[in-house]
C-alpha cells in the first residue's frame, strides 16, 4: 500500500488543493452557525459530500424534517447511480476493498480513479483504495482546520459556499485540455446546461445525469456498431 499511495499521490494533487480550501470553507461555515468543532467532524466524517453538506447547514440549524432532508440528500446524490455504474468494471475484483471504496467514492475520486492507471508495479485494487483513502484524508483534514480556525478567529462566510463550484471548474477545465475526455465533458456540459433550463436549478440535476447517461450509452453504442459493420 505504501508503493500504491507513493504512486497515487501525484495524481491526487489538485483533490488536495480544492478539498482543503472547500472544506476550510465548510469548518468556517459551521463555527459560524454554532457548531462546535465535534459535531462538524462528525458530520464531515459520515457525510462526506460537499454539497449536501453545505445544503444541510440551514437544515442543522433548526428542526430537521427528516423526510424532506432524507430526499433532499437522495436527490443531490443520485448522481453516484451512474458513477457506480461506470466503475462495475474497475471495480469487480477489488474483493474486500469494496466497500470501503464505494464509502469513499466522491465526484473527484471518481474522476481521478476511471480516468487513471497505476504504474505497472501496482494492483489495480491498492492503486483505487490508495486514491480514494487519500481524497477521504484531504477532506476530514480542511474540515478540522476550517472548524479549529472558526473557533479562533471570527470571519463573514458570505459567498465563502461558492469554493464547491470553483473546484468543479477547475476538474472540468482539466477535462477539456484532455482529448480523450473532451466529448464527454462537453456532452456532460450541454445536457446539464439544457436540463437547467427547463426544469430550473432545483430539479435539474437528476435529469441531468439521465440524459448524460443514456447520450453516452448511445454513442457508445453506435461507434460499437460501426466498427461490426466495418471491420
Amino acid at each position: 500500500m505504501r508503493k500504491a499511495i507513493k504512486d497515487a499521490f501525484p495524481h491526487t494533487l489538485p483533490v488536495l488543493t480544492g478539498y482543503l480550501f472547500i472544506c476550510f470553507a465548510y469548518g468556517l461555515l459551521m463555527s459560524a452557525e454554532g457548531f462546535s468543532v465535534l459535531t462538524t467532524m462528525i458530520f464531515s466524517i459520515f457525510g462526506y459530500s460537499g454539497t449536501c453538506q453545505f445544503a444541510a447547514v440551514p437544515y442543522l440549524k433548526e428542526n430537521i424534517d427528516i423526510v424532506s432532508f432524507s430526499i433532499m440528500i437522495m436527490i443531490l446524490n443520485s448522481r453516484h447511480i451512474f458513477y457506480g455504474i461506470a466503475l462495475l468494471g474497475k471495480y469487480r475484483d477489488v474483493g474486500s476493498y469494496k466497500p470501503l471504496l464505494i464509502y469513499t467514492l466522491s465526484d473527484e475520486t471518481f474522476s481521478l480513479v476511471y480516468s487513471k492507471t497505476p504504474s505497472p508495479s501496482i494492483k489495480k485494487r491498492d492503486f483505487f483504495l490508495a486514491i480514494s483513502l487519500l481524497d477521504y484524508i484531504y477532506w476530514q483534514l480542511g474540515t478540522l482546520i476550517g472548524a479549529v480556525t472558526g473557533q479562533i478567529i471570527k470571519f463573514d462566510t458570505r459567498g465563502i459556499e461558492f469554493v464547491l463550484t470553483a473546484l468543479f471548474l477547475l476538474i472540468f477545465t482539466g477535462q477539456l485540455e484532455k482529448k480523450s475526455t473532451r466529448s464527454s465533458s462537453l456532452i456532460g456540459f450541454v445536457s446539464s446546461v439544457i436540463c437547467l433550463i427547463i426544469f430550473g436549478k432545483d430539479d435539474f440535476m437528476l435529469p441531468a445525469m439521465i440524459v448524460i447517461f443514456l447520450v453516452l450509452t448511445l454513442i457508445r453504442f453506435w461507434r460499437y456498431e460501426w466498427k461490426k459493420i466495418h471491420y
